[in-house]
């Protein structure tokens, strides 16, 4: 009855929030990293539009730096281009936390600018290829709080960003240093950071880097960079990120010239939209919307990078408010050039929207100065609307369409207000915040802080033979599977006819011969708490059973559906619905969970649609197992 598997392979600090004098305003200029190439891991049957890797290319910095009429840029310099935020875009893989241990050089409060001894001890730097090199940086190697520099990731006119080493964990972290590079300079020794002229504009803007961090660290949400610990040295300050792997979204578009499909977009665009809202509730704005900000990790989900906000409040104090603005052409609404009245979550809603057209369209939305021009001199508005393109590579729906074209409006009071009011008319004032779509990640403790065990509910409804005349059987599935993507053992395939993974922390609730109805028809009760350290994700696969004809393929199963709750009793979390597999095809993927690569206690569940026309047998053959 069942499949007989022969294993091919086995595999066998806490940070504390320092707090700093005055609150500690962000500028998680993440996206100034590069993002070091790891070892691919192989894809269980064909990828979704964001899990491609595309090639490492360096994204050019596409901001502007806009001045108005007699503003100084700082310190008698007129206004010039800022420098790259990027270069090479790779990706490493980070070994696990280790235990905590005590800082060997005690945290100091922020000193009131006198001459001191630096904190930072300079050491050789590791051997290896040179990398571009960065005046302003501090000395590869050097030892900060315990972290060491290992290398630049990338400056822009506001900070320098590193890669660095956790001593005391050996986890690669990303660390951010407060150096606007028209306001301060570094001293001799490399170290000490030397404000200019314009002392008051820089504490100025440090302050507001901090209480953005702290702002961040507060949000703790999975689609919004986290940021783990602020402190003060040299003068500055330095903000402790996640080390992430994937790519920006630009260089993803680059190489994947056909948008993706609507669903998949769905799953990309919802979560961002509770970011914000998150976001926006805190009375924050992002400002800096784009591609280039967008980072899409391994796994595919979304990551807002590069917050504004700090930078932006840092030139209009240096401009004498408002006189001067950052802005990213193409992405940034009017408002954004400093005459055009307030800003507000509409102004995020436009700069995602233009990176929805970018998305769809694979052209760059139209600057709005020039839509500006256009309706000083009366002319028809220059950016074509969504709605009214006939040429676009994929079906998409009127009114998906058309909330994109109404959050893209050039006038800010005909765009959607709030995130809430963009969703309502991207989906429907009946929203489901349950139903995931094709591709969509989200983080069980986000919703339910300490959930340990979830039951996982498979449901289909079974159509007919191919004699038109009886209903066939569909069994569901689970595979534990290691870092790399393959099972541990033939032990660790749960199915009906092998209930209970070795530890004992995976079961099968027994085999259902069809399936009818909006109920689960198989269940599998997973105790989050005690998975085996090596399981770093489970899958769930409906498949046609085995003894089934051969004539028989999923396009005759309707209602194909994955649900997660609590198991011991509550409402559904989630749940996701097929839409479609491919013909002849007797297996599918349709979702998994698996372990934060931050946190290896918390899980993320994913929507999947993954079909395969060996059903199990070849999910188990990727999975690195023999079937006989």
């Amino acid at each position: 009855m069942g499949l007989m598997v022969i294993p091919r392979h086995l595999s066998d600090t806490e940070f504390q929030i320092e707090h700093i004098q005055g609150s500690c305003t962000l500028s998680a200029a993440v996206s100034e990293m590069r993002y070091a190439a790891a070892p691919e891991v192989r894809p269980m049957g064909e990828r979704g539009w964001f899990d491609r890797r595309a090639p490492a290319v360096a994204p050019k910095d596409d901001r502007t730096l806009i001045q108005a009429p007699g503003a100084s840029a700082g310190r008698g310099e007129e206004p010039t281009r800022l420098p790259g935020a990027h270069s090479e875009d790779r990706t490493v893989l980070a070994p696990p936390p280790g235990p905590e241990v005590e800082p060997t050089t005690a945290e100091a409060p922020m000193p009131a600018m006198p001459a001191a001894a630096p904190a930072i001890t300079p050491q050789r730097p590791t051997a290896g290829p040179r990398r571009p090199t960065y005046p302003m940086a501090l000395p590869l190697g050097s030892m900060l709080r315990g972290y060491r520099l290992d290398e630049v990731l990338g400056q822009g006119g506001f900070g320098i960003t590193y890669k660095a080493t956790d001593l005391r964990s050996q986890t690669a972290l990303a660390i951010k240093e407060f150096m606007p590079l028209q306001l301060a300079a570094r001293n001799a020794t490399r170290l000490t950071v030397h404000p200019g002229s314009d002392f008051d504009t820089y504490l100025w803007g440090l302050e507001r880097f901090c209480q953005e961090a702290e702002l961040l660290m507060e949000l703790q949400h999975f689609n919004i960079v986290r940021v783990r610990r602020i402190f003060h040295e040299n003068r500055t300050a330095y903000l402790v990120m996640d080390y992430e792997e994937g790519e920006p979204l630009d260089v993803l578009l680059k190489s994947n010239p056909v948008p993706p499909p609507e669903d998949e977009l769905m799953g990309f665009l919802l979560p961002l939209l509770d970011a914000l809202e998150l976001l926006h509730g805190r009375g924050t704005l992002h400002r800096d919307i784009k591609p280039g900000n967008l980072f899409i990790r391994l796994d595919g989900s979304p990551l807002l990078l590069d917050f504004g906000s700090a930078r932006q409040a840092t030139l209009e104090q240096q401009g004498q408010q408002q006189l001067t603005s950052l802005v990213s052409n193409g992405y940034s609404p009017v408002e954004q050039y400093g005459s055009a009245g307030p800003q507000g979550p509409w102004t995020d809603l436009y700069a995602l929207a233009a990176t929805l057209y970018r998305m769809i369209t694979g052209k760059t939305p139209l600057t709005a100065i020039d839509r500006s021009v256009a309706a000083l001199t009366r002319q028809p508005d220059p950016l074509v609307p969504l709605t009214r393109m006939t040429d676009l590579a994929r079906p998409y729906r009127p009114e998906f369409l058309a909330a994109i074209d109404a959050a893209l409006s050039h006038a800010p009071d005909q765009r959607p207000q709030t995130v809430a009011a963009f969703r309502t008319l991207l989906v429907g004032p009946a929203h489901d915040p349950e139903r995931l779509h094709a591709g969509q990640k989200v983080a069980l403790e986000q919703r339910t802080p300490d959930l340990s065990r979830i039951r996982v509910g498979l449901g289909w409804d079974a159509g007919d033979g191919p004699d038109g005349s009886k209903a066939f059987d569909l069994d569901a599935s689970a595979l534990l599977l290691d870092a790399e993507g393959r099972a541990l053992s033939e032990a660790h395939v749960i199915f009906y006819n092998q209930l209970v993974s070795p530890c004992g922390a995976v079961k099968h609730l027994g085999d259902a011969a069809a399936g009818s109805g909006s109920d689960d028809d198989e269940q599998i009760v997973i105790d989050l708490d005690h998975v085996e350290p090596d399981v770093h994700r489970i899958l769930f696969v409906i498949s046609i059973h085995e003894g089934t004809s051969d004539d028989v393929g999923l396009e005759a199963v309707t209602g194909a559906r994955i649900r997660l709750l609590p198991a011991d009793g509550g409402d559904v979390l989630y749940h996701y619905s097929l839409t479609g597999v491919t013909a002849g095809h007797r297996g599918v993927t349709i979702g998994s969970i698996y372990r934060h690569p931050h946190e290896p206690n918390e899980w993320i569940f994913s929507a999947e649609s993954r079909s395969y026309p060996g059903g199990l047998a070849d999910v188990a053959r990727e999975a690195g197992l023999e079937v006989g």
